[in-house]
Protein backbone atom coordinates (compact mmCIF):
# COMPACT_ATOMS: atom_id res chain seq x y z
CA UNK A 1 0.00 0.00 0.00
CA UNK A 2 1.53 3.31 -0.97
CA UNK A 3 1.04 5.33 1.68
CA UNK A 4 2.57 8.59 -0.20
CA UNK A 5 1.27 11.78 0.19
CA UNK A 6 1.04 14.78 -2.62
CA UNK A 7 2.89 17.66 -0.59
CA UNK A 8 2.24 20.15 -3.66
CA UNK A 9 0.96 23.72 -2.29
CA UNK A 10 -2.36 23.78 -1.86
CA UNK A 11 -3.38 20.27 -2.19
CA UNK A 12 -4.37 18.07 0.68
CA UNK A 13 -4.01 14.08 1.44
CA UNK A 14 -7.23 13.43 -0.56
CA UNK A 15 -6.27 15.62 -3.58
CA UNK A 16 -8.89 18.27 -2.96
CA UNK A 17 -7.28 21.94 -3.63
CA UNK A 18 -7.27 23.78 -0.02
CA UNK A 19 -8.41 27.71 0.28
CA UNK A 20 -5.54 29.64 1.29
CA UNK A 21 -7.63 33.19 2.18
CA UNK A 22 -10.64 34.83 2.05
CA UNK A 23 -12.65 35.50 -1.51
CA UNK A 24 -13.69 38.86 -2.43
CA UNK A 25 -16.89 38.17 -1.58
CA UNK A 26 -15.93 37.16 2.13
CA UNK A 27 -13.75 39.71 2.69
CA UNK A 28 -16.47 42.39 1.23
CA UNK A 29 -19.24 41.08 4.00
CA UNK A 30 -16.73 41.07 6.61
CA UNK A 31 -16.07 44.87 6.38
CA UNK A 32 -19.64 45.20 5.71
CA UNK A 33 -20.30 43.76 8.91
CA UNK A 34 -17.58 45.73 10.60
CA UNK A 35 -19.24 48.82 9.47
CA UNK A 36 -22.58 47.80 11.04
CA UNK A 37 -21.21 47.41 14.35
CA UNK A 38 -19.26 50.73 13.91
CA UNK A 39 -22.34 52.30 13.15
CA UNK A 40 -23.92 51.06 16.11
CA UNK A 41 -21.06 51.70 18.71
CA UNK A 42 -19.77 55.11 17.66
CA UNK A 43 -23.13 56.47 19.36
CA UNK A 44 -23.35 55.12 22.55
CA UNK A 45 -19.92 55.62 22.61
CA UNK A 46 -20.08 59.77 21.67
CA UNK A 47 -22.96 59.53 24.50
CA UNK A 48 -20.51 57.91 27.13
CA UNK A 49 -18.27 60.84 26.04
CA UNK A 50 -20.82 63.59 26.53
CA UNK A 51 -21.78 62.21 29.99
CA UNK A 52 -18.00 62.30 30.85
CA UNK A 53 -17.85 66.00 30.08
CA UNK A 54 -20.97 66.32 32.32
CA UNK A 55 -19.57 64.59 35.31
CA UNK A 56 -16.51 66.71 34.58
CA UNK A 57 -18.27 70.01 34.83
CA UNK A 58 -20.65 69.36 37.65
CA UNK A 59 -17.98 68.61 39.63
CA UNK A 60 -16.32 72.06 38.62
CA UNK A 61 -19.71 73.47 39.33
CA UNK A 62 -20.07 71.30 42.84
CA UNK A 63 -16.38 72.74 43.74
CA UNK A 64 -16.54 76.38 43.01
CA UNK A 65 -19.37 76.63 44.89
CA UNK A 66 -18.27 74.88 47.72
CA UNK A 67 -15.06 77.41 47.40
CA UNK A 68 -17.88 80.68 47.95
CA UNK A 69 -19.41 79.19 50.46
CA UNK A 70 -15.77 78.65 52.21
CA UNK A 71 -15.24 82.09 51.51
CA UNK A 72 -18.76 83.08 53.25
CA UNK A 73 -17.80 81.26 56.24
CA UNK A 74 -14.18 83.20 56.48
CA UNK A 75 -15.96 86.87 55.63
CA UNK A 76 -18.62 86.94 58.31
CA UNK A 77 -20.66 84.60 56.35
CA UNK A 78 -21.14 87.08 53.23
CA UNK A 79 -20.62 85.86 49.82
CA UNK A 80 -18.43 86.90 47.42
CA UNK A 81 -19.00 90.52 46.26
CA UNK A 82 -18.05 90.33 42.57
CA UNK A 83 -18.67 89.14 38.84
CA UNK A 84 -17.82 86.19 36.82
CA UNK A 85 -17.37 88.61 33.52
CA UNK A 86 -17.11 92.23 32.22
CA UNK A 87 -20.42 92.16 31.24
CA UNK A 88 -22.14 91.87 34.35
CA UNK A 89 -20.22 94.69 35.67
CA UNK A 90 -20.02 97.30 33.00
CA UNK A 91 -22.93 98.55 30.37
CA UNK A 92 -26.83 97.86 30.69
CA UNK A 93 -26.17 94.87 32.04
CA UNK A 94 -24.30 96.17 35.52
CA UNK A 95 -25.81 94.45 38.02
CA UNK A 96 -23.17 95.29 41.24
CA UNK A 97 -21.23 98.19 41.90
CA UNK A 98 -17.58 98.20 40.58
CA UNK A 99 -16.16 99.64 43.83
CA UNK A 100 -13.65 96.55 44.78
CA UNK A 101 -10.01 96.33 43.32
CA UNK A 102 -10.80 93.08 41.98
CA UNK A 103 -14.58 92.25 41.34
CA UNK A 104 -13.86 89.40 39.60
CA UNK A 105 -15.02 86.12 41.50
CA UNK A 106 -12.69 83.85 40.24
CA UNK A 107 -10.02 85.46 41.84
CA UNK A 108 -11.54 86.76 45.36
CA UNK A 109 -11.88 82.96 45.93
CA UNK A 110 -9.00 81.62 44.74
CA UNK A 111 -7.44 81.02 47.67
CA UNK A 112 -10.24 78.76 48.82
CA UNK A 113 -9.63 76.33 45.78
CA UNK A 114 -5.91 76.82 45.31
CA UNK A 115 -5.19 72.98 46.40
CA UNK A 116 -8.15 72.24 43.87
CA UNK A 117 -5.66 70.56 41.09
CA UNK A 118 -5.61 72.86 38.09
CA UNK A 119 -7.59 75.37 40.16
CA UNK A 120 -7.31 78.91 37.73
CA UNK A 121 -6.69 76.87 34.47
CA UNK A 122 -9.07 73.86 34.46
CA UNK A 123 -11.92 74.47 37.29
CA UNK A 124 -13.42 77.50 35.58
CA UNK A 125 -13.76 75.44 32.42
CA UNK A 126 -15.94 73.60 30.93
CA UNK A 127 -14.69 70.62 29.32
CA UNK A 128 -18.26 70.79 26.83
CA UNK A 129 -18.13 74.35 26.02
CA UNK A 130 -20.14 75.37 23.11
CA UNK A 131 -19.15 78.36 19.81
CA UNK A 132 -21.44 80.97 20.54
CA UNK A 133 -22.27 82.40 16.54
CA UNK A 134 -23.93 85.68 17.80
CA UNK A 135 -20.93 86.59 19.93
CA UNK A 136 -18.30 89.11 19.13
CA UNK A 137 -15.58 86.45 19.88
CA UNK A 138 -17.75 82.98 18.89
CA UNK A 139 -15.28 81.25 20.35
CA UNK A 140 -14.90 83.12 23.94
CA UNK A 141 -15.90 80.41 25.83
CA UNK A 142 -12.52 78.07 24.58
CA UNK A 143 -10.02 80.64 25.36
CA UNK A 144 -7.91 79.61 28.10
CA UNK A 145 -8.45 82.63 30.27
CA UNK A 146 -11.90 82.76 29.91
CA UNK A 147 -14.47 81.92 32.96
CA UNK A 148 -17.03 79.47 31.39
CA UNK A 149 -19.49 79.84 34.56
CA UNK A 150 -21.39 82.61 35.80
CA UNK A 151 -21.59 83.88 38.94
CA UNK A 152 -25.72 85.14 40.06
CA UNK A 153 -23.85 87.96 41.07
CA UNK A 154 -27.34 89.85 41.39
CA UNK A 155 -29.15 87.61 44.16
CA UNK A 156 -25.47 86.95 46.14
CA UNK A 157 -25.20 91.29 46.26
CA UNK A 158 -28.72 92.07 46.68
CA UNK A 159 -30.08 92.71 50.30
CA UNK A 160 -33.29 90.46 50.92
CA UNK A 161 -35.41 93.96 50.95
CA UNK A 162 -34.40 94.70 47.21
CA UNK A 163 -36.36 91.95 45.92
CA UNK A 164 -36.72 92.48 41.71
CA UNK A 165 -35.26 95.41 41.43
CA UNK A 166 -33.05 95.70 38.40
CA UNK A 167 -30.32 98.03 40.58
CA UNK A 168 -26.67 97.81 40.92
CA UNK A 169 -25.95 95.46 44.03
CA UNK A 170 -23.36 96.97 46.83
CA UNK A 171 -21.02 94.97 48.95
CA UNK A 172 -20.68 93.21 50.86
CA UNK A 173 -22.33 90.19 49.50
CA UNK A 174 -25.34 88.62 51.13
CA UNK A 175 -25.49 87.00 54.06
CA UNK A 176 -25.82 82.99 53.90
CA UNK A 177 -28.66 83.30 56.73
CA UNK A 178 -30.15 85.58 54.31
CA UNK A 179 -31.02 83.02 51.66
CA UNK A 180 -34.44 82.14 52.10
CA UNK A 181 -34.46 78.19 50.56
CA UNK A 182 -30.31 77.47 50.33
CA UNK A 183 -31.07 74.08 48.35
CA UNK A 184 -33.23 76.06 45.84
CA UNK A 185 -31.08 79.30 45.22
CA UNK A 186 -28.87 79.19 42.25
CA UNK A 187 -25.33 80.08 43.05
CA UNK A 188 -23.45 79.52 39.74
CA UNK A 189 -24.12 78.32 36.71
CA UNK A 190 -22.73 76.99 33.38
CA UNK A 191 -22.63 80.29 31.19
CA UNK A 192 -25.90 80.82 29.62
CA UNK A 193 -28.07 84.13 28.57
CA UNK A 194 -32.01 84.47 28.28
CA UNK A 195 -31.50 85.10 24.32
CA UNK A 196 -29.21 82.37 23.62
CA UNK A 197 -30.15 79.04 21.68
CA UNK A 198 -30.80 76.14 23.00
CA UNK A 199 -27.59 74.28 20.97
CA UNK A 200 -25.44 76.91 22.99
CA UNK A 201 -26.28 75.12 26.66
CA UNK A 202 -23.17 72.88 26.54
CA UNK A 203 -24.71 69.63 28.11
CA UNK A 204 -28.29 69.68 26.51
CA UNK A 205 -29.11 71.84 29.50
CA UNK A 206 -26.77 73.53 32.36
CA UNK A 207 -24.94 72.59 35.54
CA UNK A 208 -26.08 74.70 38.28
CA UNK A 209 -23.89 74.77 41.70
CA UNK A 210 -26.63 76.14 44.82
CA UNK A 211 -26.09 78.05 48.12
CA UNK A 212 -26.22 75.24 50.25
CA UNK A 213 -23.65 73.11 48.37
CA UNK A 214 -25.19 70.61 45.95
CA UNK A 215 -24.32 70.30 42.43
CA UNK A 216 -26.53 69.08 39.76
CA UNK A 217 -27.87 69.38 35.68
CA UNK A 218 -30.65 71.51 34.96
CA UNK A 219 -32.49 70.69 31.69
CA UNK A 220 -32.49 73.04 28.68
CA UNK A 221 -36.63 73.18 28.99
CA UNK A 222 -36.48 74.15 32.80
CA UNK A 223 -34.02 76.84 32.36
CA UNK A 224 -35.83 78.74 29.31
CA UNK A 225 -39.10 77.70 31.01
CA UNK A 226 -37.97 80.48 34.06
CA UNK A 227 -35.73 82.79 32.22
CA UNK A 228 -37.15 86.28 30.73
CA UNK A 229 -34.84 89.03 29.44
CA UNK A 230 -34.82 90.37 33.00
CA UNK A 231 -31.70 88.35 33.01
CA UNK A 232 -30.21 87.95 36.52
CA UNK A 233 -33.43 88.79 38.08
CA UNK A 234 -35.86 85.91 36.22
CA UNK A 235 -37.26 83.07 37.86
CA UNK A 236 -34.28 80.67 37.26
CA UNK A 237 -31.79 83.09 39.17
CA UNK A 238 -33.87 84.30 42.35
CA UNK A 239 -35.89 81.24 43.23
CA UNK A 240 -34.98 80.23 46.73
CA UNK A 241 -33.26 83.65 47.57
CA UNK A 242 -36.42 85.19 48.93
Amino acid sequence: MNDHHDKRAGVDASGSRRRNGFTLIELLVVIAIIGILAAMLLPALNKARQTAKKASCLNNVKQITLACIMYASDNDECLPFGATFSGDLTGSKTFITDAAADPYVQDIIAPQIANIQGHITQVFKCPNAQIIPTAADPNWLRETNSCDYRYNCYSASHDPNQFNLPSKGTAPGRRLSAVANPSAAILWADMVFYDWQPSYLPHDGINCGYVDGHAEWVPSQTYFSQITAGELWAKFWITGWH
